[in-house]
């Protein structure tokens, strides 16, 4: 029985690693909520996030101050958006 034990214990562990390896290589989209800091020019912002700035377009309706919430495309941090302005919800 300890012989079965160790067998399915392995499977599992490298079903596991298997799962694993491949997960950190999906491209899935993301979405944090930022402040926007700067208006770089029509339709484009500078949001801040983790403490470093990054390009994000978004309506002209936003403005600098306000909360948003910013998608990352599949995981593209060249193609950020703004998906909803938490401040002009308002």
């Amino acid at each position: 029985m300890v012989f079965h034990t160790r067998v399915f214990e392995k499977i599992i562990d490298d079903i596991s690693m298997l799962v694993d390896d491949k997960v950190k290589h999906v491209k899935r989209d993301m979405t944090f909520k930022s402040r926007v800091m700067e208006k770089v020019s029509d339709g484009k912002y500078k949001v801040l996030y983790r403490n470093k700035l990054h390009t994000a377009r978004g309506a002209s309706s936003t403005n600098v101050g306000d909360w948003v919430y910013v998608c990352v495309p599949g995981n593209d941090w060249n193609e950020l958006f703004v998906v909803y302005n938490i401040s002009g919800a308002k």
